[in-house]
């Protein structure tokens, strides 16, 4: 069990023994994870970023810049839809012709997945008014821009 840039303590109880590796414990059962060198804090509190770390602090961004909104998602994860498309494409016809019920239950599980990605901008967008309100937006650009 590791976790890039973060330091977790707890108890051991619930952790697998093979995941405490790497992990130190003190005489109470608390233990502290060893932290990994890829991220680092110097001077005046600037931290450089992991790359998922930036991808998230972009999307936030790009959400601050359409509202929330669900067309600006869509928009913004287009390739999401056009893999499903393609997949449908490719794989019914052929999943058809082995078997009508394995074609449709093949479309109906990529029409499913897609709805539900559209369901996940849904609900970004219903809570969207909270997340913009307590981002701290201008360390988010901070730590974007460096």
């Amino acid at each position: 069990m590791t976790l890039d840039g973060e330091i977790v303590s707890g108890s051991t109880s619930s952790v697998p023994d093979d995941d405490l590796e790497g992990m130190t414990a003190d005489s109470s059962g608390e233990f502290l994870l060893a932290v990994k060198e890829n991220r680092s804090v110097v001077g005046d509190n600037t931290m450089e970023l992991t790359r998922i770390e930036r991808k998230t602090l972009q999307s936030y961004r790009g959400l601050r810049a359409d509202k929330g909104s669900v067309t600006g998602q869509i928009r913004r994860n287009v390739y999401i839809f056009i893999y499903w498309f393609v997949l449908a494409i490719l794989l019914v016809p052929i999943a058809y012709l082995i078997s009508d019920s394995l074609g449709m239950l093949l479309l109906g599980a990529i029409t499913a997945s897609a709805l539900r990605d559209i369901r996940y901008f849904m609900r970004t967008k219903q809570i969207w008014p909270m997340v913009e309100e307590i981002m701290n937006w201008p360390r988010i650009e901070e730590l974007l821009d460096n």
